[in-house]
């Protein structure tokens, strides 16, 4: 590992070949107001980071390497009225210009001052791009975590409580924090740390078409950037819950941040006169929640304990009483600026305990699977700034993410060994009985990263940088632990289990690309190109596990001898990127992208090793799966504060994974192949209003069309498995949703009223929020047809749903609020259908048939289960809660 980073780090820096923008662009042009001439050197103070920039002699000026915010502007020179522009929002990873036109005027000291309006209509960008902070969703009905925010986006659908961007399948998409990625490497690729919305600065969805910075994602990236402390103390305390109304799912939230100086050298030390150089600020989070959805009965087999949560190594320790569903999360940032440096220290940290409900298990709960994660990343940036126009950053990450998944904690040896469901007295729910599954999981990724970033002139701004990822993988997965394995096997309890793999792996990859923004007045362009490796490890390259797989595969050559396995040391991917916008007029904006996208396989896919020889295989020579996509985008502002945008896309999905069956057909045995191919292609449609008058508007609907062979890569062998052949050439995927809806209503008394009533104090600072959302149904299979012609070609009944909240914020003293609020969640009650008769293609009622064949009825008892509350949607739920901020 040490001598491969030697060889590749010095290639990597000579190539010049950054990644995920955590800052944003400054830039504009300083003219005279009369004679419309350029000024040069004209100084532009941005308070906000105490720096000042000037203005070339064509009047250009620019700073990168801004962290998200709101500034405040300053330009000045002798012979001119100062111009002090406020409320100036950056953006990463954008350009915000600004145009200044200074009076002439003979005496010094006088000032313009202006307040900056935000711009609806955005020419910086080339593809889909939302980006979302603190404004955006504050007044929004339960949004405590980026998950609820994400599944109203346009292109984006939430199925099985996985998000799908764009028809892709779940676990494509990239989640970054603060630059890093947190991704789930090894199982469902999907994100490895939960972040709470009162911890994000800002959060930016890219739907497709992002640039070359970003990487191993097939179809979409969430870029998540968390707070900063200020120069002054700021926090807030949350507490919500459902318990004082019927509508109620025993559900409890808290809530509690605070950032600002770090004491000892902001405040403690200055108090006696000593003076430490540069700024150490802080941030700090915790969030709890719990929850009883969809509640086991209560019978003496559902026993919640007093569990207790460990922060950092055990130096904090929280206790807490169990619910059937149990998070938190927690953050704490260190941030030391001096001249033109800067160091950042972060901790995040979130875990889960879930009972998975199932309704099998409806009267016995601790026989039910029990999920527990627990996930911690930090991560140390070193920040050097060489001018206005060149700065680079240095940045070691560690993500360590423990996963179990067993019987309410219990080890294989101690599961009972009746494995199949018994229902004794026939009402639908198991009295014996137990899933037979266990699971446990280690993976550490060391991540080293820098980039290099300079804006050439006016027209170029150049990134330049490099990632590489160190993983160390360590699972075991055992089905039918009661079942004794017909040989010695490694990993955890070797003896238990009829199917039993163990990952002991190594492995790394890493990437570079080169990247250029080009800006001209009537035309913006974004090229780049990417290159990305894996290398599987030596584990996989040891004779061992060599002539364990071959025996395993038996897998058989052109020439019908034993095909031997040749494992490539280190694959190399190479993804070009372009993307073009063209601002017809300052309300109208066209943009194209295309470009092609890969993103490495979980792990699990490659490394599932060979020595149990039951079951799935794992292919070491496993490639990335590729994505090719074309957008193309219009915006408009046709009226004042309102924005309409349409956009299409058109996706390839080449070398899916799927499985096929390997040597001998009564061995079933399956092994990992890149043998599927899949697409998607819709439109979206937005209509917005920011926030004036006291309201605003966002709304959006998508249509979309996903289609391909399988959805995940295990299908293709259950279907072989279970005698149905081969799966059909191409269907709708499960998350097929067509029609999406999504409509959010706010309205904000800050004053400023037409009718005096309603800046009364007593109405000041009132809130109403109504969020809408329709979807068409999900696809199913019908049963007792054959799959090959029936797979998923009738579809579940629409849903809809609406949310609201009221809010009250009143003022205690200066600067210190509280916010009164109720949240109501599908406020109407409607039953939306999750899941049908497959016979029927509506809900279970009394009458309907076991099966079509014989005519059987099922009986008052067996349907009893049919009705659960599970088979819907969430019904009503009230809270009631209150926000202190300060």
């Amino acid at each position: 590992m040490r001598k491969l980073i030697i060889n590749i780090l010095p290639l990597l820096f000579l190539s010049c070949l950054v990644y995920s923008g955590t800052t944003g662009k400054l830039s504009g042009y300083v003219y005279d107001k009369d004679s419309k001439a350029p000024i040069t050197n004209a100084a532009i103070f941005i308070k906000e980071i105490n720096a000042t920039i000037f203005s070339d002699e064509t009047g250009y000026f620019s700073r990168i390497m801004l962290p998200p915010g709101i500034y405040s502007v300053r330009v000045y020179l002798i012979g001119y009225k100062d111009f002090q522009l406020s409320n100036v929002v950056i953006n990463s990873d954008k350009t915000t210009n600004l145009n200044f036109f200074l009076e002439p005027s003979p005496l010094t000291g006088e000032a313009v001052t202006v307040t900056s309006e935000r711009k609806l209509i955005d020419h910086d960008f080339t593809s889909t791009i939302k980006i979302l902070d603190n404004e955006s969703y504050r007044h929004l009905p339960k949004i405590q975590n980026f998950d609820n925010l994400l599944a109203i986006q346009p292109g984006i659908v939430r199925y099985n409580n996985n998000l799908h961007i764009r028809g892709g399948r779940q676990g494509e998409i990239l989640y970054v924090l603060d630059g890093i990625p947190i991704k789930d490497i090894l199982y469902s690729g999907a994100n490895a740390l939960e972040i709470s919305t009162n911890s994000i600065q800002e959060m930016t969805i890219l739907n497709s078409g992002f640039n070359a910075e970003y990487g191993n994602a097939g179809s979409g990236v969430i870029n998540i950037i968390t707070k900063n402390g200020a120069d002054t103390y700021s926090g807030s305390f949350e507490l919500s819950s459902d318990g004082i109304t019927q509508y109620s799912n025993d559900e409890y939230f808290g809530s509690l941040s605070i950032g600002g100086p770090e004491p000892l050298t902001g405040v403690l030390l200055p108090f006696f006169e000593i003076e430490i150089p540069g700024k150490l600020r802080f941030f700090s989070s915790l969030n709890l929640n719990q929850s009883n959805a969809y509640k086991f009965n209560d019978t003496y087999h559902k026993n919640f304990k007093t569990r207790k949560i460990e922060l950092i190594g055990g130096l904090f320790n929280v206790k807490y009483e169990d619910r059937q569903s149990n998070s938190y999360d927690g953050s704490i940032k260190l941030k030391y600026d001096y001249r033109n440096y800067g160091l950042t220290l972060t901790y995040n940290t979130s875990g889960e305990r879930i009972f998975r409900y199932d309704v099998l298990y409806k009267n016995r709960m601790d026989s039910a699977l029990l999920d527990e994660n627990h996930a911690e990343h930090y991560t140390i940036k070193w920040t050097h700034t060489l001018n206005n126009n060149m700065f680079y950053n240095i940045s070691l990450g560690l993500l360590k993410r423990n996963w179990d998944l067993s019987v309410n904690g219990l080890t294989p040896d101690k599961y009972n060994p009746v494995w199949y469901s018994q229902d004794i007295n026939s009402d639908g729910y198991n009295d014996l009985s137990m899933p037979q599954f266990w699971s446990r999981s280690r993976t550490n990724i060391f991540t080293f990263k820098g980039d290099y970033n300079y804006q050439l002139n006016s027209r170029h701004l150049f990134k330049t940088g490099f990632e590489i990822n160190y993983e160390e993988i360590f699972a075991t997965e055992i089905q039918y632990p009661g079942n004794i394995p017909d040989k010695n096997l490694p990993g955890e309890y070797p003896g238990y289990g009829e199917f039993h793999w163990n990952l002991n792996n190594y492995s790394t990859n890493g990437s570079a690309f080169l990247q250029d923004k080009i800006e001209y007045d009537g035309l913006l362009v974004n090229a780049g190109i990417r290159l990305d490796y894996f290398a599987p490890g030596k584990q996989v390259n040891s004779e061992k596990y060599k002539l364990a797989w071959e025996e395993a595969a038996q897998i058989k050559d052109n020439n019908g001898s034993a095909q031997k396995l040749e494992i490539d040391k280190i694959q190399v991917t190479i993804s070009p990127r372009l993307g073009i916008s063209h601002p017809i007029t300052d309300k109208t904006a066209l943009f194209f992208n295309y470009g092609h996208f890969y993103q490495l396989p979980e792990r699990q896919y490659i490394f599932r090793d060979p020595y149990a020889a039951k079951g799935w295989i794992g292919n070491p020579n496993l490639k990335s799966p590729k994505t090719v996509c074309y957008e193309f985008g219009f915006s408009q502002e046709f009226i004042e504060q309102i924005l309409l945008s349409i956009k299409g896309f058109y996706k390839d999905y080449y070398d899916y994974i799927g499985s096929l069956e390997v040597g001998p057909p009564a061995r079933r045995i399956f092994m990992f192949y890149n043998s599927d191919y899949a697409n998607a292609k819709g439109f979206e449609i937005t209509l917005s209003r920011s926030f004036s008058d006291n309201f605003s508007l966002d709304a959006n609907y998508t249509y979309s069309s996903a289609k391909g062979r399988s959805e995940s890569p295990f299908e293709e062998s259950y279907t072989i498995w279970q005698g149905s052949g081969l799966l059909p050439m191409e269907v709708r995927m499960p998350w097929d949703q067509n029609h999406n809806l999504n409509c959010i209503l706010t309205y904000y008394n800050s004053g400023n009223n037409y009718f005096e009533i309603l800046n009364s104090p007593v109405l000041r600072d009132l809130g109403l929020t109504f969020k809408w959302s329709y979807g068409s149904g999900f696809p199913f299979t019908p049963s007792g047809k054959n799959i090959r012609l029936s797979k998923n070609s009738e579809e579940l009944p629409f849903t809809m749903q609406m949310d609201m909240r009221i809010e009250k914020k009143v003022k205690i003293v200066k600067d210190l609020y509280v916010s009164f609020f109720l949240d109501c969640i599908n406020m109407l009650n409607r039953k939306n259908i999750k899941e049908v008769n497959p016979l029927t293609g509506k809900a279970y009622t009394y009458g309907d048939l076991f099966d079509n064949t014989n005519k059987r009825i099922l009986s008052y008892r067996e349907i009893l289960s049919k009705f659960d509350e599970s088979y819907y949607y969430p019904l009503r739920q009230i809270l009631i809660g209150a926000k202190i901020e300060f």
